[in-house]
């Protein structure tokens, strides 16, 4: 016996609507209808507890340390070098730079040089892992954004990582490759072989 889905009473309300509206149409027009919807008093105002739960919601999602931001705090911290921090982790410059300033998919860095570099800014792996995906969440979001106009740049990846400023001028980067980094495999799959290495190198 096919089983019985459970219909909400939302569903209920608006099924009785559709069904019965064939039989009340001849008498309501539907600039009649539209103008008792649409003339009903609506309150704009928002509950000072719900606006202060909502305003504690978003600081604390703001708060949240990128990759980017742990590794330039750190950093500045231990008050090492740029020169230093590539000899140690075999990143790049212009590598180093845009995992500094969040402008590189985290699962497209070398993952050993990921791990030397967290290791030497003394960064556990849990909260690396949480800033990971800070900066793979903010940089998806500036993808979307980014698709729905024509900008001058968009989130790197490993691969022809820089044609000039990184501020300026991403247009060396192919889009069209940045979505094997762009998917939550990926980075799960990434962030295990990071957790591994983490405990063995």
């Amino acid at each position: 016996m096919k089983k019985q889905r459970n219909i909400m009473p939302f569903e209920h309300a608006l099924q009785a609507y559709v069904t019965g509206r064939g039989d009340v149409a001849a008498g309501i027009s539907e600039e009649l209808e539209a103008s008792f919807v649409f003339g009903q008093s609506i309150n704009k105002e928002l509950p000072a507890e719900k606006a202060n739960k909502l305003l504690e919601a978003l600081a604390a999602e703001l708060s949240k340390a990128s990759l980017g931001t742990m590794v330039e705090e750190a950093t500045v911290a231990k008050q090492l070098s740029d020169e230093l921090v590539q000899q140690r982790t075999g990143l790049t410059p212009s590598l180093l730079s845009a995992i500094r300033s969040d402008l590189v998919f985290t699962n497209s860095i070398p993952v050993k040089s990921l791990v030397k570099l967290l290791k030497l800014l003394d960064l556990g792996i849990d909260s690396a892992l949480a800033a990971i995906k800070v900066t793979f969440d903010k940089l998806q979001a500036q993808n979307k954004t980014m698709a729905l106009g024509n900008l001058n740049f968009q989130p790197a990846f490993r691969k022809g990582v820089i044609r000039g400023d990184f501020g300026k001028d991403l247009s060396g980067i192919k889009s069209d490759e940045s979505f094997l980094y762009q998917n939550e495999e990926a980075l799960t799959n990434y962030t295990n072989r990071l957790s591994e290495l983490y405990t063995t190198l």
